[in-house]
């Protein structure tokens, strides 16, 4: 059960971890090259002053430069959508391709994804209403990124007046007229806008504080897991020599040498931890499949799970089980016939 828990800990958790950092690989692609945030804030908190998007769209080594603005709100029954705000004429809107209905136009406009729909019961031609603010849906999107999808996309300077951001965006793609020259253009940004952050849009989920942040997280929270894991494998194996002892002096009376005694408490203890890490996998991903069917999490995160990820949760059973067995192992091993026999 301890090694089953530690497993499940960590495919569950690394499976999100895995899934949030494609979503945003995704997020951060849609045909830009270079993506921009305020440099060591949070995702939640980054502000860059639309001034400097423009000056940096007229930079000689960049094609395009455009500044978007996320915020959050609780809509109807969904207690966290996202609130995109776009230019209704810029490119980077392209990315949310209209399924339904038609693109947006005008402030009081809003398009939403196809996930949010469903969750709201929402048509094109029924309003929206974030905060103290009514919108009329005009359209309905699919990106296949779902907290995209669980959102809805409004007008740049609509967002602007509804998280009171004037003249803020939260982040910014950039197009250059040379990707052989992104690190260059890169290095230019930032040395001309030290509060800003540039990174390559395939590495984007790199250099996110928040992203590395859940990632140590994820992987303390799975290590301490697995420690206790340990530890009750440990005992669990130590109890059953006590148990045992009789057993093991008569197989050793019979002849069987210390490292024969040795092969098998390892082999029962390695069993043992293979069959609670197979366990803990299948508890792992079925616990995440029921939280992703749940309307909050198809909007927000979908898990992502890797067969890197299953073999490193086995390997890491067959190494606790190892770890775990050693010294009962050891133990047994060195108990002496006599005593072992006459012990009760």
């Amino acid at each position: 059960m301890g090694i089953g828990i530690a497993i499940m800990a960590m495919v569950s958790l690394g499976g999100l971890g895995e899934g949030i950092t494609e979503q945003m690989e995704a997020f951060a692609g849609g045909g830009v090259h270079l993506v921009g945030m305020e440099a060591g804030a949070s995702m939640d908190l980054s502000t860059i002053d639309q001034e400097k998007v423009r000056r940096i769209d007229r930079l000689p080594r960049v094609r395009h430069a455009e500044g978007f603005l996320t915020g959050y709100a609780q809509v109807g029954a969904l207690p966290y959508f996202v609130v995109f705000g776009y230019r209704p004429r810029g490119q980077m809107i392209g990315d949310f391709q209209i399924v339904e209905g038609e693109r947006l136009a005008t402030s009081r406009q809003i398009i939403i994804g196809r996930v949010a729909a469903d969750n709201l019961d929402k048509r094109v031609g029924e309003t929206l209403r974030v905060f103290e603010s009514t919108f009329r849906i005009v359209g309905i999107y699919e990106t296949g990124v779902p907290f995209e999808d669980g959102g809805g996309v409004i007008s740049l300077r609509a967002a602007q007046n509804l998280f009171g951001q004037p003249r803020k965006v939260s982040f910014l793609g950039i197009q250059v007229k040379d990707p052989l020259n992104a690190e260059e253009v890169i290095r230019q940004i930032e040395r001309r806008f030290p509060s800003v952050s540039i990174s390559r849009a395939s590495e984007f989920s790199q250099d996110v504080v928040d992203l590395q942040m859940m990632q140590d997280a994820t992987w303390a929270i799975a290590l301490l897991a697995l420690l206790v894991g340990s530890a009750g494998m440990t005992n669990t194996m130590v109890m059953s020599v006590f148990e045992r002892t009789q057993e093991i002096g008569v197989l050793r009376a019979l002849g069987w040498s210390r490292l024969r005694v040795v092969g098998m408490v390892l082999r029962e203890s390695i069993a043992l931890s293979l069959l609670g890490g197979a366990v803990g996998v299948a508890t792992g991903v079925g616990m995440i499949g029921v939280i992703n069917a749940l309307p909050f999490f198809e909007g927000l995160a979908q898990a992502t799970f890797s067969l890197g990820l299953f073999a490193q949760a086995l390997f890491t059973a067959l190494v606790l089980g190892a770890l775990g067995g050693t010294y009962p192992a050891w133990r047994a091993s060195h108990l002496e016939p006599v005593e072992a026999l006459r012990y009760e």
